[in-house]
């Protein structure tokens, strides 16, 4: 019995046929990552790539057909836009994994923050939004700033903060389309608790401290974070806001999960959203680095009732922190010539020479992305901050196309 894989990543951060070499791999993917894979196209027993992957219904069609000659034991899916149609799949095929009530839990943030709250942990106050009155009428009740957001998107996908009146009438204009979420706006600092759970427990689970909020981008200003320390006090607490949620969403008996909670001001955590998958961006690159651990791989070969190739840490061996340069208005020209002033673990030039920019349009628009090594959480936030000086700074940019 085979593996069926529904991929969209290239092969440099998604090895399947490395974490997974004793299956037979049948794999789907995107038109744009299937070149990445051909290289090691001998290890898997069938690849088709599919324009148009998110939306293309022939991924589905092409699982069902493939099933009656592979018979899956397991489907993979790692990125959040595909945890449901894989749901769908397993449901249909009659294979174990998350089903469609759980992947719909920890997709659609309503229904997720009507089950968490109801167990007893602090969210934020919310309404479901699928007209302009639904806002309207929120707004009216509730005091500004307020958050909204697509009810099922992903890496501040459509998130907009209505700080005031005139923030309010820019977000009517635009009207609404499908489903969306309005919140109240919670002040404070934003933690995320990445991890992998398993038959009712929690194998792993660790938090980290994002240095700027998730809109960050839009402004051209870096977003990162940076893993906690052992001894910190919001450990063990940030640790159970997890736990009561992830025990009261219908969850799967194996999943690797990325939280985000809010500390406001006054010492009070309160629960933002939680997916049931690995953390995106350099998360799992920051993990692996201070923990020695592959989240990612560890969650697949589990799936694929595989045992681990490690033993699962309680506690980080570093201190790691990673932060992606987000455009602002130019034409990113080339990166700096001059050598780094410091130990990088990963260093990596995301945009091209001649490519221009409007700010950024989605959080995964970057110039470039670091991960580091600090002595401390302290140490580490001000490495990171050296690190969006030094290449701002030494890297060529015109602004001049804009006025």
């Amino acid at each position: 019995m085979a593996i069926l894989i529904l991929n969209r990543n290239l092969h440099s951060f998604t090895p399947y046929e490395q974490w997974l070499d004793s299956k037979e791999l049948v794999m789907l993917t995107s038109s744009d990552s299937h070149d990445s894979f051909l290289h090691v196209n001998d290890r898997y027993e069938y690849i088709e790539s599919f324009n148009r992957f998110g939306a293309n219904g022939n991924v589905e069609r092409r699982a069902m057909e493939l099933h009656s000659h592979y018979r899956f034991s397991a489907i993979i899916a790692v990125a959040e836009y595909d945890l449901i149609r894989a749901a769908e799949l397993r449901e249909t095929l009659g294979i174990e994994g998350q089903n469609l009530k759980s992947a719909t839990a920890y997709r659609n943030k309503c229904i997720m923050k009507q089950i968490v709250k109801e167990s007893g942990v602090t969210v934020p106050v919310f309404e479901r939004v699928r007209t302009n009155m639904d806002l309207i009428q929120f707004a009216s009740k509730h005091s500004l700033p307020l958050v909204v957001k697509v009810v099922d998107g992903s890496g501040a996908e459509g998130v907009s903060i209505i700080r005031d009146h005139a923030d309010l009438i820019e977000r009517l204009q635009k009207g609404f389309q499908g489903e969306w979420i309005v919140e109240e706006y919670v002040p404070g600092v934003v933690y995320h608790v990445d991890g992998l759970y398993q038959d009712g427990r929690i194998l792993f689970s660790w938090p980290s401290v994002y240095i700027n909020d998730c809109l960050a981008y839009t402004d051209g200003n870096p977003s990162g974070s940076y893993i906690l320390e052992a001894d910190n006090t919001l450990v063990p607490r940030l640790q159970q806001v997890v736990q009561q949620s992830i025990d009261a969403l219908p969850s799967p008996r194996i999943m690797a999960f990325h939280a985000e909670i809010f500390h406001t001001p006054n010492d009070e955590l309160v629960f933002c959203e939680i997916a049931s998958r690995v953390g995106g961006s350099k998360i799992g690159d920051m993990i692996y680095s201070a923990f020695d651990f592959n989240l990612m791989e560890s969650w697949l070969r589990l799936q694929c009732q595989l045992n681990l190739n490690t033993s699962v840490p309680d506690k980080p061996v570093n201190i790691v922190g990673n932060v992606l340069v987000h455009p602002k208005k130019g034409m990113f020209i080339r990166a700096p010539k001059v050598q780094i002033p410091f130990k990088a673990i990963e260093y990596e030039i995301l945009a091209e020479p001649g490519q221009s920019f409007d700010y950024g349009n989605h959080c995964n628009d970057c110039l470039a992305s670091f991960v580091i090594e600090g002595d401390s959480e302290e140490d580490t936030r001000l490495k990171l901050q050296e690190c969006v000086e030094w290449f701002t700074s030494n890297m060529v940019w015109d602004s001049s196309l804009f006025f």
